[in-house]
């Protein structure tokens, strides 16, 4: 068995190395080495089941155009699953980490245009694992791929395009309105939405945004509707608006960030205003390089991508996140000097790159971690409060450094004053009951049930901060913030946007047997989304239970 594991990890180790070699061709257009590597890749794959992983190979031949190749690879593997007892290779479910040969085939075909094909093996292919698409939009969450990941165009997206493209613009729009409520960070969706819902598209945005205040896409998408149609004055207050909730976009994949300064850079164009927004085109040159450069430097290229970030800060040096990405790597790399200007120069950009709910660009996460970066934070940080102790940021960064120092209790002090400067500062109020942890920063009861309340009612989805209710002590008051948010936000109804029929059929005869085999399925199968969250509180659990009794 030991030989076996030893033989696999060989095995995967060599997989990974050719895609490593493949990919490296592909940024560097070396035609060759892109060759060279994929082939190796196929022939690794076909002798043995490297996990039995296709996805990143047919990811990069999708990418450089070798769709008849990538077909051929999926329809071998599919053979091979068809012929396989194993119901993993059967019945796949739609999961983003275990993507099937079956969403790879449908990529392939998205990519060439094949739409009609698309849509005959969405609604004839039995494996899908799904009954709906709708179910697909459940169990996933936002597809973004991270920060120099490659982006992979999710099946229910592939369906409504698809849909539309082949006349079907009824199902399309249905699909696409309950995805960008679902993944209303997802700018594709929002794209597609646009195009298919017309002036409809106005109500959908605000519904999004009503649903999470801490979003910024449907505002952005909305500056767009109207910039269109020549409402720049609106387009202007929304995108000002959207760079607020998020100035530094941190969460968003390669091709996505900072979408709103292009958007304001053409506003301010057709206001006549060519010098700032020159500024802003080259925010975007910059991020756009700096995107380039983290492809290159997780390829393993670390001098040629640190010199790709430098050439980045030429067109925009404001950008926090390219001082700090740059600051890290060049302190990994041994060179604390340079490390240290960009360290400053980030701290000193923190305060106006972060909202009330930052997202840390790649890279960027471990930026107060060595003693250097600790240093430089401590006295740019104090300054800042000193210079700016009404604004809620530098209190809130100077927390975060507490806590990155192990000083949860001084972090405590910052955060809770970053929330009584702000009582809206979403992830303030995240920090302060995670901090409390820390038996050297404990909070009241009360005061751990304020925070909670506090976020239960800045994020009622959950969606950037989940609220922890499980130590809640003022139960009547949880139970009315949870029916509240319940009424603000109520449950997407995705269950019915477009039915996959082979695969319901496959789904209703595995149901079959289960009952002939005794299983209660409806039971094991059924559950409440509020009954989920009501289960993190012992009382609450106990009282659901009883009205989803009585509802049976």
């Amino acid at each position: 068995a030991k030989d076996d594991d030893g033989d696999h990890q060989q095995g995967r180790s060599r997989l990974q190395t050719a895609l490593r070699v493949a990919e490296i061709g592909r940024l560097l257009e070396r035609d060759e080495w892109l060759r060279q590597g994929t082939d190796i890749a196929e022939k690794l794959l076909a002798d043995g089941p490297q996990d039995g992983d296709i996805g990143d190979l047919v990811g990069l031949l999708i990418d450089v155009g070798q769709l008849a190749r990538a077909e051929r690879l999926i329809i071998a593997q599919l053979t091979k699953e068809a012929a396989s007892d194993d119901d993993r290779g059967r019945h796949h479910g739609y999961q983003s980490g275990n993507r099937s040969s079956l969403e790879h085939l449908v990529r392939v075909y998205h990519k060439a245009g094949r739409s009609a094909d698309t849509v005959t093996l969405l609604e004839e292919a039995p494996w899908w694992g799904q009954t709906d698409i709708g179910e697909m939009l459940i169990a996933s969450e936002s597809p973004q791929a991270g920060h120099g990941e490659r982006a992979v165009v999710p099946v229910p997206l592939i369906a409504a395009r698809s849909l539309a493209a082949t006349g079907r613009k009824d199902e399309a729009r249905r699909i696409v309105t309950a995805l960008v409520l679902r993944w209303p960070s997802f700018d594709s969706g929002w794209q597609l939405a646009m195009e298919l819902t017309g002036d409809e598209f106005v109500s959908l945005a605000d519904q999004a945004f009503a649903r999470d205040r801490f979003e910024e896409r449907p505002l952005i998408w909305l500056a767009r509707f109207h910039l269109d149609r020549g409402n720049v004055a609106k387009a202007e207050e929304l995108t000002r608006q959207a760079i607020a909730i998020d100035p530094s976009d941190g969460e968003q994949g390669r091709g996505d960030r900072m979408r709103a300064y292009a958007v304001l850079a053409e506003i301010l164009i057709k206001k006549g205003d060519a010098k700032t927004a020159a500024v802003y085109e080259g925010a975007m040159k910059a991020i756009r390089l700096a995107e380039q450069a983290d492809q290159i430097y997780q390829a393993g290229m670390l001098s040629r991508g640190i010199r790709m970030y430098r050439a980045s800060l030429t067109h925009f040096a404001d950008a926090y996140c390219i001082q700090s990405r740059l600051a890290v790597q060049l302190a990994e790399s041994g060179d604390l000097e340079g490390a240290s200007q960009h360290y400053q120069r980030a701290f000193e950009l923190m305060p106006d790159s972060f909202g009330r709910v930052e997202s840390h660009c790649f890279g960027c996460e471990g930026v107060f971690q060595g003693q250097i970066a600790e240093k430089i934070a401590e006295r740019v940080f104090l300054k800042l409060v000193a210079e700016q102790p009404n604004n809620p940021r530098v209190h809130y960064l100077l927390g975060y450094l507490r806590t990155s120092e192990s000083r949860d209790a001084d972090a405590l002090k910052s955060f809770r004053e970053a929330v009584r400067i702000d009582p809206d500062y979403l992830n303030a109020w995240q920090k302060l009951l995670s901090t409390s942890e820390s038996p050297d920063a404990p909070l009241t009861a009360e005061q751990r049930d304020e925070a909670t309340f506090q976020i239960l009612r800045l994020d009622p989805t959950g969606r950037h901060a989940p609220a922890d209710i499980s130590k809640v002590q003022d139960v009547s008051r949880l139970w009315t913030a949870l029916r509240d948010n319940a009424r603000r936000v109520p449950d997407l109804a995705l269950s019915s946007l477009f039915e996959l029929k082979a695969a319901k059929q496959e789904s209703a005869a595995a149901e079959d047997q289960q009952r002939a085999a005794g299983v209660d399925f409806e039971f094991t199968n059924s559950h409440s989304e509020r009954g989920v969250e009501f289960s993190s509180h012992e009382s609450l659990s106990s009282i659901a239970g009883v009205i989803q009794g009585a509802e049976r």
